[in-house]
């Protein structure tokens, strides 16, 4: 653009003639026709800039920077969470929340399913015992109306599928 400001004002302000100037000088690029020319000029004068200024447009109220923050932090504590359960807690668009973690260079990785016991595992199973036996303690015959089923996971809003679920981060964490 700055150019096409150069060229006009070197034609003596004739936009025919900066017109054929910009060709010669410049044959391999893109060529300005007269109209393009008079309100690149005109910016110019008025703003001292080629550039267009952003002035216009209604103000942002979903994607604010405080916002953005908050996507970030709940799939900080959940980074399993979907991008339209975060936007329906939100009250924004999904796609809103999936620019703001794309903007932030984070990906959805597959979350792998195993059919081992990992050393990882061991923890969690412990944690879990304890809760069990203390929870049977306080409530006798708990145990006893606990489905359990090795054929398929459930949550609380049905049939848990490896397809749709990812885990949202930077890296890949190699999530099982």
């Amino acid at each position: 653009m700055a150019d096409i400001v150069e060229v006009y004002y070197c034609s003596g302000a004739n936009r025919a003639a900066a017109v054929r100037n910009y060709a010669e000088r410049y044959p391999e690029r893109r060529h300005p026709d007269s109209k393009v020319i008079a309100r690149l000029i005109q910016r110019f004068k008025d703003t001292g800039s080629c550039l267009v200024a952003n002035e216009g447009g209604r103000p942002r109220t979903t994607r604010t920077s405080r916002r953005e923050e908050e996507i970030l932090e709940i799939f900080e504590e959940h980074p399993e969470k979907s991008t339209r359960s975060v936007a329906r807690q939100l009250g924004v668009d999904h796609m809103s929340v999936h620019r703001v973690l794309k903007e932030d260079s984070q990906h959805p990785y597959k979350i792998c399913r195993v059919q081992e016991l990992r050393p990882t595992d061991y923890a969690k199973r412990v944690t879990f015992c304890q809760w069990l036996l203390e929870r049977e303690s306080q409530e006798p015959g708990f145990s006893r109306r606990i489905l359990f089923s090795d054929e398929s996971k459930f949550d609380h809003e049905g049939v848990f599928n490896t397809r749709n679920n990812h885990c949202w981060s930077r890296v890949n964490p190699y999530a099982t």
